[in-house]
């Protein structure tokens, strides 16, 4: 994937007082956004990330490489190296560690993934770039943030795929932001390799088995060890009655199926 992260700076490390003139923008260009490795235990693989001083102040820039985790809801958040269970962080070795990069100037790094023997499942990592540039005058004022490219990192025929359908449930628009009624597929990771879940849904009346609602939802990554929580947007209203919410979640090696009833007063 050769998408670019473009992140202007905001998050701040003050030291004195801000006084005089605003400072320009800076910001950092760093792509490919996301490495999809497979290798076998034992195997090494070397990428190249670049990264781009894309604002007109000078910065200083180190690498910093941490464990990438996801939350229940799937958004990532970020620790240091070694701290979750599959961490493949400690494997990589970045080049340059560290660098000065001009208004517009590109810098090539490499990093290098070694696989140990002993190795299995999937492994994350993310290798961050972060800025701290002291800006002009007698105050001492930085501005330092950071921004990574993402490494998922497959260790094929390593481990097998576990998972299950551990919840599903209807949340009322009393319940939540959108108005709308949601639906709530719970998938749980039980194995050591990531693995990508879609599917359908569907509401029909209790009484007649009359079609109401029906939704497709695309594919979403669960990694080992975790729960994800799958939201589907449903209908806006429906009448009063008794409804069966059903679901079947295309696994990489079946379906399936789960069905729940739920009443609208």
């Amino acid at each position: 994937m050769n998408k670019f992260w473009k992140v202007i700076f905001l998050a701040a490390v003050v030291a004195g007082q801000v006084t005089g003139s605003v400072w320009a923008a800076r910001s950092l260009v760093v792509g490919p956004s996301r490495f999809d490795l497979a290798l076998k235990p034992g195997e090494s693989d070397m990428q190249v990330i670049r990264v781009t001083n894309d604002g007109d102040e000078p910065m200083a820039v180190e690498t910093l490489v941490e464990d990438l985790f996801v939350r229940q809801d799937g958004t990532p958040y970020y620790g240091p190296p070694s701290t979750g269970s599959q961490s493949c962080a400690t494997w990589v070795r970045v080049n340059p560690p560290a660098f000065d990069l001009g208004p517009g100037e590109t810098q090539i790094v490499r990093f290098n993934l070694g696989v140990p023997n002993d190795a299995v499942g999937s492994r994350y990592a993310v290798v961050f770039f972060r800025s701290l540039s002291p800006l002009p005058g007698s105050n001492s004022l930085g501005v330092s943030s950071k921004i990574g490219s993402i490494i998922v990192l497959d260790i094929a025929g390593t481990a097998p795929m576990a998972g299950d359908l551990t919840a599903l449930r209807i949340i009322p628009p009393a319940e939540n932001d959108t108005r709308h009624y949601q639906a709530l597929v719970q998938m749980k990771n039980e194995g050591l390799a990531q693995f990508r879940v879609s599917g359908n849904i569907w509401i029909k009346t209790q009484d007649q088995g009359s079609l109401v609602f029906s939704q497709h939802f695309d594919p979403v990554t669960v990694v080992p060890g975790a729960t994800r929580d799958i939201t589907i947007e449903g209908p806006a209203t429906l009448p009063p009655g008794e409804y069966n919410l059903s679901a079947e979640v295309e696994y990489p090696k079946e379906v399936i199926e789960g069905a729940h009833h739920f009443r609208v007063d």
